[in-house]
């Protein structure tokens, strides 16, 4: 298990702290605890989602083929969508529980399995969700903005319809910006662009240099309620590299931050996985040598 920080490990590099920044003293102090692994895919969906037929027990004979430590699911928990009257197929949560559980003791000797939950964020849903995280079991939860109110998804047309890209991007950034303030407890900000995933404009991505002011203050907040920042490998219909895209990442180091996640969103296993050696390369071009994990809500940070 990892060596979480403490006065010893600092000690460890007392002296090697002379002339070495306090970023990069971080970094290595998170080395020096780190778990050692493959980048962890911590964002999967099941049949447990309602978008997803996957057996869950797939996802883990993959992870432990590709020798990983850890993998989470993340399975969709909408209750926005039940406040807005979409249909939304809600899961079924003490199953999935049991069903967990029971993987996670079968395949005890080779892998850990963790019990996260993805939220989509609405404000009406805030307090559903404090409810539901302070009663529940979970390892981590990740925060993600799929919709607004009486627009719907904005994957699906309707969201953009007599919208500018100016106008529905700036709507859902500020949705993105009340989520990460938002009143429940929660670990990980999702996906943050998915809605240029299927958007109708050209060129579709969510570009940092259109929107730096309202980004910005999304990052800056992240960073200040000390949270993770998704790096998701699902990117929809559009050219950018990850969700969100590479500059709005660099944009986010530039300001101080490191706390990765990763997530392949995947709701099948052929999609497992997906862009995960190039979210390490990227990661690693950037002095940052690997992405959190939680176990009952406990970073631990795993090294590439």
């Amino acid at each position: 298990m990892a060596i979480h920080h403490d006065k010893l490990a600092y000690g460890k590099l007392a002296s090697l702290n002379e002339g070495v920044s306090e970023d990069r003293l971080n970094n290595m102090l998170d080395l020096l605890n780190a778990e050692s692994g493959e980048i962890c895919d911590i964002h999967v969906h099941t049949c447990f989602s309602s978008d997803s037929k996957e057996d869950p027990e797939k996802y883990i004979l993959k992870a432990i083929e590709l020798n990983q430590n850890y993998l989470g699911f993340s399975d969709h928990y909408d209750y926005d969508y039940v406040l807005w009257n979409i249909p939304a197929k809600m899961p079924a949560l003490d199953l999935r529980e049991h069903t967990l559980s029971q993987l996670k003791k079968k395949y005890a000797d080779q892998i850990t399995i963790l019990n996260g939950l993805e939220v989509g964020y609405s404000k009406e849903a805030e307090p559903h969700y404090k409810k539901l995280i302070k009663n529940g079991n979970f390892d981590y939860i990740i925060n993600s903005v799929h919709g607004l109110k009486d627009r719907g998804d904005c994957y699906f047309a309707e969201f953009f319809k007599g919208k500018s890209k100016e106008q529905a991007y700036s709507d859902y950034l500020n949705a993105v910006y009340s989520s990460v303030i938002a009143d429940f407890d929660y670990n990980v900000i999702g996906h943050i662009g998915y809605v240029a995933r299927n958007a109708p404009y050209k060129p579709q991505e969510l570009f940092y240099s259109e929107f730096a002011e309202i980004i910005d203050k999304i990052l800056k907040a992240i960073i200040e309620r000390d949270v993770c920042l998704e790096i998701n490998g699902a990117v929809g219909n559009n050219s950018a590299k990850f969700t969100p895209d590479t500059d709005i990442l660099e944009r986010y180091i530039k300001l101080g931050g490191k706390n990765f996640t990763y997530g392949s969103d995947s709701h099948r296993v052929d999609s497992y996985f997906r862009k995960g050696e190039e979210v390490k390369n990227f990661l690693k071009s950037h002095q940052i040598y690997g992405t959190y994990v939680f176990e009952k809500g406990k970073k631990i940070f795993v090294e590439f």
